[in-house]
């Protein structure tokens, strides 16, 4: 019986750490993209002329949202 209390004080510590633990984002969840589909975090980690010679060699440059991706396709 002592053990089963014991867990019960621990998993509602634990709890409560994890429900802390998370922020509430302003941006519901939408991340802002470009014209060219890529986020700020990328335009900041790569140099512009970099993402220009990978566009002149002719590679796409997906900046993951799947919906500017399929209209590229379409």
């Amino acid at each position: 019986m002592k053990q089963f209390k014991i867990f019960t004080i621990f998993a509602f510590v634990m709890s409560a750490f994890v429900l802390a633990g998370c922020e509430k984002n302003d941006d519901n969840g939408k991340v802002k993209v470009d014209a060219q589909g890529l986020t700020q975090n990328i335009r900041d980690l790569i140099p512009n002329d970099i993402l220009q010679g990978i566009e002149d060699l002719g590679m796409p440059i997906y900046g993951g949202d799947l919906f500017l991706l399929l209209i590229k396709f379409i």
